[in-house]
């Protein structure tokens, strides 16, 4: 942010150079109408509409940019929440009906059982 703002002053410094050099009266001719003035006043003139230009067209972008970024902040809050039911119904499938963990269940009957009844065991499950 601050190089663009040293870009501009840079820009600008150059512009006043520049309309400084060639402040004569010239004859400028607009559609139908014609009329005198200093040449360092037009390019004043021009250098800021083209400045004014410029901010329309970056507010604009800046603009739709605030509008997709609302929008993806929305998708991101709904896919959180789609998570959540998503984890929610893991859980539940994983828990028999009375309650208990699957997993421990079946941990704590592997533990107790011998070393061949286990291999027995996570066959059948």
């Amino acid at each position: 942010m601050q190089f663009k703002f040293i870009i501009g002053l840079i820009g600008a410094i150059i512009i006043t150079i520049f309309a400084i050099n060639n402040a004569a009266v010239v004859q400028v001719n607009i559609l139908f109408h014609s009329f005198h003035m200093s040449q360092a006043v037009i390019i004043f003139v021009s250098a800021a509409i083209g400045a004014i230009a410029i901010s329309l067209i970056g507010s604009t972008k800046y603009y739709r940019l605030s509008l997709e970024r609302k929008q993806l902040k929305k998708d991101i809050e709904k896919l959180k929440e789609e998570n959540k039911l998503y984890i929610s119904r893991i859980n539940d499938l994983t828990k028999d009906k009375s309650g208990k963990d699957i997993k421990e269940k079946n941990r704590l009957v592997t533990e107790s059982l011998g070393q061949g009844e286990q291999n027995e065991f996570k066959r059948e499950n």
